[in-house]
């Protein structure tokens, strides 16, 4: 494989997977209580996982061609070529094709697996620092209770000073009225998280 087949992998890679995830970070502190219903943010971040699933095939033809099967074609071959099995099975034979599509399953999956596992522990991470740096406590009152599809309750109030609203998973079984505290982060105020958890 010539270097610009293995380029062209990691460009099509880097970009399918920044497009994915700058999608879902658009809608990472999204209200639960929004994208538990079919909604537009719902269908965006199935979109961002789809944009990264293609990377991640381009990337898995890659580590395959480059380190498992040597294809004599110096020709770029994509996860639609890959579907029909023919083309791939003249090239390097039967015995071959399935080692490919086996390697393909496993690299593929190991590979969302981790990007799935590093976004959300850098998330997480990302809203630990900008509560603790930027967090500002506030006393909120429960102005309604409201349910998702599967009936789990959610408060609804508005915080930072009136400006913003949102709906918390109902943890602490609150009622209508009764107060509690929530951190959020003055930086970006969809961070948001009831005090001391």
């Amino acid at each position: 494989m010539n270097s610009r087949a293995v380029l062209t992998y990691l460009v099509l890679y880097i970009i399918l997977n920044a497009t994915g995830l700058s999608i879902a970070l658009n809608f990472w502190w999204t209200d639960n209580l929004n994208l538990s219903f079919l909604k537009k943010e719902s269908f965006l971040l199935l979109t961002s996982v789809g944009f990264s699933w293609i990377g991640i095939l381009y990337l898995s033809i890659l580590i395959i061609r480059k380190f498992i099967i040597k294809i004599k074609t110096q020709n770029f071959i994509g996860p639609i070529d890959l579907i029909s099995n023919e083309m791939y099975q003249n090239e390097i034979g039967t015995k071959q094709a399935t080692k490919f599509k086996n390697s393909m399953t496993l690299i593929a999956f190991t590979i969302l697996v981790l990007t799935i596992i590093v976004l959300i522990k850098s998330m997480n991470r990302y809203e630990i620092y900008e509560l603790t740096k930027y967090g500002k406590v506030e006393k909120i009152i429960v102005k309604e209770i409201r349910k998702d599809m599967k009936d789990n309750q959610y408060i609804y109030f508005y915080y930072n000073s009136s400006k913003n609203s949102t709906n918390l998973r109902n943890e602490k079984n609150l009622k209508l009225g009764d107060e509690v505290q929530v951190i959020y982060s003055s930086n970006n105020p969809e961070i948001i998280n009831y005090k001391n958890q």
